[in-house]
């Protein structure tokens, strides 16, 4: 989701030093709200928190407005509408979407079915909710974990689970079983209807021939090694979520102090860009949870009443220890 910020203009020096404190850190840079809510899926679901990222990566570049131009993939982790349907059908109840779920029925052919047009486009449009997003696609992965390893009576890593996103289960099993028996075979022949919709992936961009069973798999092999550091990317939105708060306690225009300042659970006296001391207890509360919003405030209450709530929470991810890749710090 494009992520709306504000420019350095007209923001304190209180502002500036805690923008600073936050700054730091080496990996892909990652929206925040994009990075909670995949942490919050895979802790749910039981799903590779690596995966999971990985995954929204190569889908996405984390865009959860993403649209594909050849087929109605769309979103974080460019479901594509039958598929979507599905997972709201079967998981939409024990994600508080019952509404949703129960105006999707299923045909006696298998195919699924909307109580209403203007219905079935609300359902679709959830698909860029990077919360509910990162739900179904564990839910997806989960599924599909289990179904690989009946089909191929093994136990199945990363990149099968992605091919199983890309293609399906029953895709990605056929897929499998042909590499077995002909690593070399061209995938395009295999599955023309998957090649049709995903040229960039079926057909070399450099030559424009039909990649082999083994090339793809070793692609997105290469795109799945565990070995890449997420960092959840709070600068994008802080300079808002600054405002706010300093707006919400009057301090836009008053003095620096020296005072501590809690970030990742580090407490430091008079660091580096240490925060105001009348400030401090902002950010330990809920501060840090406003970094990844788009709420806006009105700026005139020194009230907590008056800030939204919000979805996730920046403070939580720096605290709560994930799977690998770890999280370091806020660049």
């Amino acid at each position: 989701m494009p992520m709306s910020g504000h420019t350095s203009g007209g923001i304190s020096s209180s502002q500036t030093k805690l923008s600073q404190s936050l700054s730091g850190g080496e990996g892909v840079k990652v929206p925040a709200h994009v990075y909670q809510a995949v942490a919050n899926a895979s802790a749910k679901v039981g799903v590779s928190f690596a995966y999971l990222m990985d995954k929204a990566g190569t889908e996405s570049s984390f865009n959860p407005n993403a649209q594909a131009r050849t087929s109605s993939a769309s979103g974080l982790y460019q479901f594509i509408e039958r598929t979507w349907l599905d997972m709201v059908n079967k998981h939409g109840a024990d994600y508080g979407l019952e509404k949703y779920a129960d105006a999707i029925s299923k045909r006696s052919d298998g195919t699924l079915t909307v109580s209403s047009r203007a219905m079935r486009q609300e359902i679709l449009a959830l698909r860029k909710d990077p919360t509910i997003a990162s739900y179904m696609a564990a839910e997806y992965a989960k599924e599909n974990k289990q179904a690989l390893e009946k089909n191929l009576g093994r136990a199945v890593g990363d990149t099968e689970l992605y091919l199983a996103h890309f293609l399906g289960a029953g895709g990605a099993t056929r897929f499998l079983k042909a590499m077995e028996r002909n690593p070399n075979a061209t995938a395009a022949s295999l599955l023309p209807e998957a090649a049709q919709a995903n040229q960039n992936v079926f057909y070399s961009s450099r030559t424009g021939h039909a990649q082999t069973l083994a090339q793809i798999y070793n692609r997105f092999e290469d795109k799945f090694d565990n070995s890449t550091t997420y960092v959840a990317d709070g600068t994008t939105l802080l300079n808002k979520g600054i405002q706010l708060a300093s707006a919400a306690l009057g301090l836009n225009d008053k003095p620096d102090n020296s005072g501590d300042i809690v970030v990742a659970g580090v407490s430091k006296t008079n660091a580096p860009g240490a925060i105001a001391g009348s400030l401090q207890p902002f950010i330990s509360s809920y501060l840090l949870t406003a970094f990844d919003s788009g709420a806006e405030g009105d700026g005139e209450h020194n009230d907590r009443n008056t800030i939204p709530s919000y979805a996730g929470s920046l403070y939580q991810a720096a605290n709560t220890p994930q799977p690998q890749p770890a999280f370091v710090g806020f660049v």
